[in-house]
């Protein structure tokens, strides 16, 4: 396979970073950095030589770091000893994040674990394309825009949100039926905590919104759950006796309806 004698990226829309594989360059080969792009050099996990927007010929001489590293040859078709990663540091808008499974949470008004799905979006902002590519590659062992999205909704945006609607729960004393009327809260104070996460590894967190957050009706334990708050509501209305009476009365009538037209069943009813 031929070595490439020109490196460059044009990135589709949503694209956050690019590869090129050590051995499929030619050292010597221009590289062509965009402008709102950064281009690193990786060894061997290492961040090493960066380059800005412009020109740049991958030589002997213009790679102080790398040239640290390894002994860099000289003429002919020689392999590039390094990786060469791109990154975005524009704004990547619309971005999106959902459960692909329900989540569980913990009732606090009833002790019932009920699952919660959630949806949404955010767009992000690369500030720093060293500490941002130490988390994707190091960390994530993400190669491309694709990998970096999962990691982002799995090991970030998820976890954190879970934390934050149960603490938000916890606070308000709420089942978790309810927490549609907390969506706009959740996502202001949800932005909040995982920028905080974000920022640790050179991103910003533009935009974040909560756009769904709703429970599986043909689940047993929302089925139970809507029981209780049904129940929890009768008493508010009719009072602790009269619902007390009211559901000795029920019992009786479904007991007198389950033996039929049997004696028990005439007596009783």
């Amino acid at each position: 396979m031929a070595l490439l004698d020109v490196v460059r990226w044009d990135p589709a829309s949503g694209e956050i970073l690019a590869a090129f594989p050590e051995g499929a360059i030619a050292l010597g080969a221009q590289l062509i950095v965009r402008e709102n792009q950064e281009a690193i050099l990786f060894k061997e996990g290492r961040a090493l030589d960066s380059f800005r927007p412009g020109r740049h010929t991958l030589k002997t001489g213009n790679l102080p770091i790398l040239e640290k590293v390894v002994n860099l040859p000289f003429g002919g078709q020689t392999p590039f000893p390094a990786e060469v990663y791109f990154v975005v540091k524009i704004e990547i808008p619309n971005l999106k994040w959902g459960t692909k499974s329900p989540i569980l949470l913990q009732d606090p008004l009833y002790n019932v674990a009920v699952p919660l799905r959630a949806f949404g979006s955010y767009s992000v902002r690369v500030k720093d394309a060293r500490a941002f590519l130490l988390m994707a590659i190091g960390t994530w062992k993400a190669s491309s825009s694709e990998d970096v999205g999962v990691a982002l909704r799995d090991l970030v945006i998820l976890p954190k949100l879970q934390d934050f609607i149960s603490e938000t729960l916890y606070k308000q004393n709420m089942t978790v039926l309810k927490v549609m009327t907390l969506i706009e809260e959740i996502g202001v104070a949800g932005k909040g905590k995982i920028s905080e996460e974000f920022a640790s590894f050179g991103m910003e967190v533009v935009r974040f919104v909560v756009e769904s957050l709703n429970v599986p009706e043909d689940d047993d334990s929302v089925r139970q759950l809507r029981k209780a708050l049904a129940d929890r509501a009768e008493i508010d209305v009719l009072g602790q006796d009269r619902y007390r009476m009211k559901r000795t009365f029920d019992t009786m009538e479904k007991a007198a309806s389950t033996e039929g037209g049997g004696l028990m069943g005439a007596g009783m009813g």
